[in-house]
């Protein structure tokens, strides 16, 4: 009895588990989609959309990253052949689909600076360096204009294959995409538990979040206008390896997930942290690998003082930012300054910051799958209270809810097979 009773409170606190994911991916893809603006305006608080969205998917998503636990007491059970096969074909039709729509949408919405500045930037930040030129250097636009450029080279550096060769760039966005959708079907189809559901129910509900995924308005976007394709590759296969004990090819994709963006070492700081706790032969060979893609970033970056104005953007100028236009973003920053509370700022995103690295420090039990969660904590939490959080800077966070969602789970228990059609 006493044993049932522990696995019936485990399943519970599986089913929470489950169900949060669920809620947070769900509400997060649409909200950041504007599936919610017209509620918005019809109850006459426009204004609030951003802020509202911005702090509701933040928090569903942070309660996700904390509510990770291993879970060891229960039996496994694997998908049968037929729900597999199933679970398989109809994924792999949704992303063709997907596909298919990406590849229209990005034929039919040239690049356009009113609309995917971003990408532009990164296309003169390629032609300058192959030219001789520092591409970090601000960018004189047609109408004399300075326009800052200070994107690291894991990202520009990532389209420059596309670029070169006379290919739309955003095909970089649609092949991440791609294989951000291949590398969690193979986490589901591969996991060995399936709790508190039943796997048919589980299959169902892993396809109806990869179909809201492929037909939100905020990938389709962000794949058309936004500069997120190498984070969506180097993040993706990043998770994917560490839920399959891929550990080198993990080592090897950090520093191209850190060369990808200022803040990105957030998303990693705590997996260091127990890799010294625990692992310490891990955080040397970790370490081997960051000192290499250090070293080969010296040879992209010309001038590294141009790319403190990085930091303007997460931080710094927030008080030079109208409101009105932070009240257009995700993020609480233009309530902030509207009632005065604007210093509060810098203070939420330290302590963001300090309680993903006491927990990683200090919590005695500590799992890599947990560990990751705070780092999306840490990021999450950082990104939202920028001045202007664009959509895209929750790019992450949704990945890694996704992998957390459909973790590989390595159970060492025995192996049920499911019969279930």
């Amino acid at each position: 009895m006493e044993v049932q009773s522990t696995l019936n409170l485990l399943l519970r606190a599986n089913k929470f588990h489950f169900v949060l994911g669920v809620l947070a991916i769900l509400f997060t893809t649409k909200g950041l989609g504007g599936s919610f603006n017209a509620i918005f305006r019809v109850l006459g608080v426009a204004d609030w959309h951003g802020p509202v969205i911005g702090t509701l998917s933040t928090l569903l998503l942070s309660l996700f990253f904390f509510n990770q636990r291993e879970q060891k007491n229960h039996p496994s059970i694997r998908l049968s052949n037929h729900l597999q096969r199933i679970t398989i074909g109809l994924s792999l039709a949704l992303i063709l689909i997907g596909v298919s729509g990406r590849m229209k949408a990005i034929r039919i919405f040239p690049l356009d600076r009113s609309r995917a500045d971003m990408l532009l930037t990164i296309q003169s930040q390629i032609d300058d360096f192959f030219s001789g030129r520092d591409p970090n250097a601000p960018q004189i636009l047609e109408d004399s204009t300075s326009l800052p450029r200070f994107y690291l080279p894991g990202l520009w550096l990532s389209y420059a294959p596309f670029h070169l060769i006379g290919v739309d760039i955003r095909y970089l966005n649609l092949v991440a995409q791609t294989i951000f959708c291949l590398l969690i079907l193979s986490c589901f189809v591969r996991k060995k538990v399936y709790p508190p559901l039943s796997p048919m129910v589980s299959a169902g509900i892993f396809v109806l979040l990869l179909g809201v995924y492929l037909f939100s308005k905020q990938a389709v976007g962000q794949l058309v206008d936004v500069q997120t394709g190498p984070f969506w590759l180097y993040y993706s296969l990043f998770l994917w390896a560490m839920s399959f004990e891929r550990r080198h090819l993990a080592y090897a994709l950090i520093p191209m997930i850190v060369l990808c963006r200022h803040t990105a070492f957030l998303l990693v700081f705590p997996l260091c942290i127990y890799w010294a706790r625990f692992e310490r032969v891990e955080l040397r060979k970790v370490l081997w690998f960051f000192i290499l893609g250090g070293s080969l970033a010296f040879f992209f970056i010309k001038n590294f003082g141009n790319l403190y104005q990085a930091f303007q953007f997460y931080a710094l100028s927030v008080n030079d930012v109208p409101e009105s236009v932070m009240l257009k973003f995700f993020g609480p920053a233009g309530m902030l300054k509207r009632f005065g509370f604007l210093w509060l700022q810098a203070p939420l995103q330290t302590a963001g910051v300090l309680v993903a690295m006491a927990i990683s420090i200090f919590r005695k039990k500590l799992s890599r799958r947990e560990a990751l969660a705070l780092g999306g904590f840490s990021y999450l939490i950082f990104v939202f209270l920028v001045g202007t959080p664009f959509g895209y800077l929750y790019t992450e966070p949704l990945l890694l809810a996704y992998f957390l969602l459909n973790w590989r789970n390595d159970d060492p228990r025995p192996v049920f097979r499911c019969t279930a059609p």
